[in-house]
């Protein structure tokens, strides 16, 4: 390894026979591949920025309700990485084409479980009356216990989808994978540990963020007003009985069965008092 760049050559390790084994040297671990894990994380985050002003605005989440929904899923997200990195480096001698099949796993059969977890924990918590843990609710003043709680069984969850998913990766047939893979090993760390986890983990972050946070419903969803405003002109009489001024009056219609009016007087018109026998019931309707 040299100036932070994987060496391209390969590392010959004694097999039982006397004879040697190449072992690929794919370093996921040292300063260039961390620092590709970094800016990842940046980009990858910052697409949740761009699906929050995405949001309608009378339902966006404010941005601190939209920060902890994010955090946990950075958790969860890390978590999974960090377990990735341990299976890539223990597990096998080809630690690219380890990692880049754990996380191609995660994204697809895991993210399915992810789904089914999630929806199971709602469905517990909608049954066992848990505020506590319903998804994107922190109450009122913001509840640091409930992120806790919540963070706790998303970060479960993604546990429990790494037990199930993990193992897959122990089947011989994933080596053919690195057909597809240049033989340089810096282009291949950049591919396996920036390109395609950037291009997934955008679609997944949106995914999982949806299922993270709050759900709108019929008692928080904003209704449309069905009040409806009728201006027209309305003659008023002075004190003799002629008709002097108007005044502008707006019918504003609260439900079919009621009605009510407001009337201001014109500009540049003398004040009189307005006549409202003059309104008839046609004019309310």
């Amino acid at each position: 390894m040299s100036g932070g760049f994987v060496n391209n050559s390969s590392l010959e390790v004694p097999s039982g026979n006397g004879s040697t084994l190449s072992r690929e040297l794919c370093d996921l671990t040292q300063g260039f591949s961390f620092i590709l894990q970094t800016v990842l994380g940046v980009l990858a985050f910052s697409t949740l920025l761009i699906k929050r002003y995405k949001e309608p605005a009378e339902c966006r989440r404010p941005f601190w309700i939209w920060g902890a929904d994010t955090t946990k899923q950075a958790l969860g997200m890390l978590e999974i990485h960090f377990v990735n990195l341990g299976l890539a480096a223990i597990v096998t001698e080809k630690e690219c084409i380890t990692y880049l099949v754990s996380f191609l796993l995660d994204s697809t059969v895991g993210l399915l479980l992810i789904f089914i977890l999630l929806k199971l924990v709602a469905l517990m918590v909608y049954c066992c009356k848990w505020p506590l843990l319903k998804s994107g609710e922190y109450g009122t003043p913001f509840k640091c216990h409930y992120w806790l709680a919540q963070c706790g069984v998303y970060l479960a969850v993604m546990l429990v989808e790494k037990l199930i998913v993990g193992p897959l990766i122990i089947f011989d047939f994933w080596n053919k994978m690195e057909v597809v893979l240049p033989s340089n090993q810096n282009v291949r760390v950049v591919i396996v540990i920036f390109i395609v986890p950037f291009i997934v983990n955008v679609l997944m972050f949106w995914i999982v963020d949806s299922l993270l946070m709050r759900k709108q419903t019929k008692q928080n969803k904003p209704v449309p007003s069905k009040n409806k405003a009728k201006y027209n002109k309305l003659k008023t009489t002075g004190d003799s009985g002629s008709e002097s001024d108007e005044c502008d009056v707006i019918y504003t219609s609260m439900n079919p069965h009621s009605t009510t009016v407001t009337a201001q007087p014109s500009k540049n018109k003398s004040d009189h008092p307005i006549n409202m026998s003059l309104l008839s019931s046609a004019d309310r309707r």
